[in-house]
């Protein structure tokens, strides 16, 4: 990072650069104790399984039926609970009468950080996570790379699923070009992190690195009406030790494993019989309207629904309907 450019950038708003240093919490390597399940799944990791503290929250409904199995609700990569799913976990519990969890990956949000971190692994995190909680079965609503996390661990261990609601996610290896576009954008924010300037608001902290992202790729930072548009950032953000604001997500560890998909991921292999509903947005640059074959090949008994008109974030543009459909198709299974 060039330091004359980052000294003219943040002109005017500070005179000193502070850079900050990333710190990688220690972790003990131990021996997994499965507390609730005798079920002994091999790993598909080249290496000893290290489980990190799992951030979640517990959300309880006004009415539970304890006999019903709960939701875990898993948000996708660079993200967190809060950020990702709000609300919604609470409205869908209350209208399910389940319990649910929302939990945040490693390397992410206030889970811990350590520098292992893939796909495949995220998958024996949710299974230890389970088992940890004694949750002997569970229905996973995901996005993403949440979405990504519950197909694997479905055609992994399925008779711990009851059911699958996957957001915006194909089943199959992700390509390399989505994984070079979130590497592009990791790349910038450890930028701005490193450029911004200390005593800042969250506010201000998050309008810098917007218009640091806009001064160098003005499609990664969208503006509403004629000025940068912040709101995508908040919730990402955590004060560090110092009182500076920085990403919650591990960008430069994640940065690093995305560069190489195969290293973050192994192709799937496997069936999951049981009820899948695929929601996707008919704007998205997944394409998942062209994978649902593949999709299917998986998880024969995928349902698909398609949002007009928007990207990526289906449930942040149309929450109400998004939950209306996942309460829906949640009941209907209930029933079956």
């Amino acid at each position: 990072m060039n330091g004359n450019f980052c000294g003219r950038f943040i002109q005017g708003l500070a005179k000193n650069l502070i850079k900050a240093k990333p710190q990688l919490p220690q972790c003990r390597q131990i021996i997994i104790k499965r507390k609730c399940s005798s079920v002994v799944y091999p790993s598909s990791l080249p290496y000893r399984y290290t489980p990190v503290h799992f951030a979640y929250d517990l959300i309880l409904p006004a009415k539970a039926n304890d006999e019903l199995p709960p939701l875990i609700f898993l948000h996708g990569i660079n993200s967190a609970k809060e950020w990702c799913w709000g609300e919604l976990p609470q409205i869908i519990a209350d209208r399910t009468q389940r319990k649910a969890y929302s939990l945040d990956a490693r390397n992410h949000g206030d889970s811990g950080w350590f520098e292992d971190f893939d796909f495949d692994l995220n998958v024996e995190d949710l299974l230890y996570f389970m088992d940890e909680h004694c949750i002997e079965k569970a229905a996973i609503v995901g996005h993403s790379m949440g979405g990504l996390t519950g197909y694997r661990a479905a055609v992994k261990a399925p008779e711990r699923f009851e059911m699958l609601i996957v957001e915006e996610m194909y089943a199959k290896k992700v390509p390399q070009d989505v994984m070079d576009f979130l590497t592009v954008t990791s790349k910038l924010w450890i930028e701005a992190e490193e450029c911004m300037p200390a005593g800042l608001e969250e506010e201000e902290a998050e309008r810098f690195i917007t218009e640091y992202v806009r001064s160098k790729n003005p499609s990664l930072a969208p503006q509403k009406k004629g000025r940068p548009d912040t709101s995508g950032l908040t919730g990402l953000l955590r004060k560090d030790p110092s009182g500076r604001y920085v990403f919650k997500a591990n960008l430069r560890v994640i940065q690093h494993k995305v560069s190489d998909i195969d290293s973050m991921m192994s192709e799937v292999d496997g069936v999951y019989e049981g009820p899948t509903y695929v929601i996707y947005g008919s704007r998205s640059p997944f394409e998942i309207y062209n994978h649902k074959e593949n999709i299917q090949s998986h998880f024969p008994k995928a349902v698909f629904l398609e949002f007009q008109a928007v990207g990526h974030y289906v449930h942040k543009k149309y929450p109400k309907e998004f939950t209306e459909k996942v309460v829906k198709y949640i009941l209907e299974q209930t029933e079956k």
